[in-house]
C-alpha cells in the first residue's frame, strides 16, 4: 500500500494553522483589518482537521489486523508510545518554564503538580464545569485534544478484538455513547463541537459530539479501502483541489464557525475524502518542505506553547509591549516554534518514544512467546 503524503501535509498544515492563531492570541496584533481577521480568526479549525485524519489513520493502519489480543495490545502500545513520551517530557518543562516566567513577572502560575499528574493520565481538570470541549484544559493546554484521541484508541483498539463483526462493534459504540447515552439523559443531541450534554465525569467526553470528527475519518479510511475510485486522473486531480477550495472557503469566509462536523469538521472531511479517492488513481506530489512540516507536525502542535507562553507572561510587562503587537512579531514566534519542534522530533519522537516502543514491543513479545510455548508444553499428547 503507498504512503498518502498527502496527509502529512494535511498534518503540517493543520499544525502550522494551531501555531499561528496561538501566536496571535498571546500576541494580538495591532491590524484589524478585514484580511487580517480572514487569515487568522479561522486557524482553530486545524484541530478538526487533526481529529478527521486521526481516524483515517486508524483505519490505514490496522487494515491487516487479525482481531488478536496480541495485535490489539501492539496497536495501543504504538499509539500510546508515540504520544506518552513527549508529551510527559515537554508537560513537564513547561511546567517548570512557566513557574518561572510567573515568578519573573511576581505573578503565580495557575498549576500544581496535582494537575501535571492528572494532565498525564487524559483526565480532563475540570470534566463538570470546564466547559466543552476543553473541559478543564491540561497544563500543557494543547493536550486537551489528546484527552480525545487516547479515548478513541481505547474504543477503536477493543473493537478490533471482535475480529469480522469489528466494524459492528464500533457501530454500536458509537450509537450507544453519541446517541443513545444523551437521548436517555434528555437531551436533544447536536453535533457541535462545542456544545456538551452536562454529564457528570468523564461521561462528558465519551458522548463529545467532537467524537464524529473522528468517525467521519474511519468512515473516510473505509471508503479508500472500498472499490470506489475515480477512473480518470485528471477528474480525479480536478475533484480534489475543487474539494480544497471549497474548505478554504468555507473555513474562512465564517460561514459555520467553530468546532465540530457540521461547521468547521464539514468541509475538512469533503477534502480528506475527496483527497483519499483521487488518491488511488492519482499521485499528489507534496513538497518536501511540507512532508517535513508534517513529520514534525505532532512536536510543533506540543511544542510551540513554550515558546509563545512564556515570552508573552515575561515580554508584556516591558516597555517593549507595543512592539510586540506588530504583525512582524508573529513570524518570529512561528519561525521559534519551528526550529524547536524539529528538534523535538529528531530527540523526542525519532529517539526517545521510538526506544520506548521497541522496547515495550519486546518485551510483550517475548511474554506471549513464552505464553504460547507453555500452553503448548501444558497441551496432552494426541491419543494416536
Amino acid at each position: 500500500m503507498k504512503k498518502l503524503d498527502f496527509l502529512q501535509a494535511f498534518r503540517g498544515i493543520a499544525a502550522l494553522m494551531v501555531v499561528i492563531l496561538h501566536s496571535r492570541i498571546n500576541y494580538p496584533i495591532n491590524d484589524s483589518s478585514v484580511i487580517s481577521n480572514w487569515l487568522f480568526n479561522a486557524n482553530a479549525s486545524g484541530v478538526d482537521l487533526f481529529f478527521i485524519i486521526s481516524g483515517f489513520i486508524m483505519v490505514y493502519t490496522t487494515r491487516n489486523s487479525d482481531g488478536s489480543f496480541f495485535y490489539a495490545i501492539q496497536f495501543g502500545i504504538k499509539r500510546l508510545a508515540r504520544i506518552v513520551p513527549v508529551y510527559l517530557v515537554l508537560t513537564f518543562i513547561y511546567y517548570i518554564v512557566m513557574k518561572i516566567a510567573y515568578e519573573i513577572v511576581g505573578a503565580k502560575f495557575g498549576y500544581t503538580w496535582e494537575d501535571v499528574i492528572q494532565s498525564l493520565m487524559f483526565i480532563p481538570l475540570n470534566l463538570k464545569d470546564g466547559g466543552a470541549p476543553f473541559f478543564g484544559s491540561p497544563v500543557l493546554h494543547v493536550g486537551w485534544t489528546l484527552n480525545y484521541e487516547i479515548y478513541f484508541y481505547l474504543i477503536f483498539g477493543i473493537s478490533l478484538l471482535f475480529k469480522k463483526f469489528r466494524w459492528l462493534a464500533f457501530s454500536a459504540w458509537i450509537a450507544t455513547s453519541l446517541y443513545m447515552l444523551p437521548h436517555l439523559h434528555g437531551n436533544s443531541i447536536t453535533l457541535a463541537g462545542t456544545e456538551q450534554y452536562n454529564f457528570n465525569g468523564y461521561l462528558n467526553i465519551v458522548t463529545s459530539p467532537l467524537i464524529w470528527e473522528f468517525v467521519a475519518g474511519v468512515g473516510i479510511g473505509l471508503l479508500y479501502f472500498s472499490p470506489l475510485r475515480i477512473p480518470n486522473s485528471v477528474v480525479a486531480r480536478s475533484i480534489a483541489w475543487i474539494s480544497a477550495t471549497f474548505a478554504f472557503w468555507w473555513i474562512v469566509s465564517g460561514v459555520h464557525s467553530d468546532m465540530g462536523i457540521t461547521r468547521w469538521g464539514f468541509p475538512a472531511a469533503i477534502m480528506v475524502l475527496c483527497f483519499a479517492i483521487a488518491s488511488k488513481t492519482y499521485e499528489f506530489r507534496v513538497p518536501k518542505w511540507l512532508l517535513w512540516l508534517g513529520n514534525i507536525s505532532f512536536s510543533l502542535y506540543l511544542v510551540h506553547p513554550l515558546v509563545t507562553n512564556p515570552s508573552s507572561v515575561i515580554l508584556w510587562e516591558t516597555p517593549a509591549r507595543e512592539s510586540l503587537r506588530d504583525p512582524s512579531f508573529l513570524p518570529l514566534m512561528v519561525a521559534l516554534s519551528l526550529a524547536i519542534g524539529t528538534i523535538s522530533y529528531y530527540y523526542l519522537e525519532k529517539r526517545l518514544s521510538n526506544k520506548v516502543r521497541d522496547v515495550i514491543l519486546s518485551l510483550v513479545r517475548d511474554l506471549f512467546s513464552k505464553h504460547k510455548a507453555s500452553k503448548a508444553k501444558d497441551t496432552p499428547p494426541l491419543p494416536f
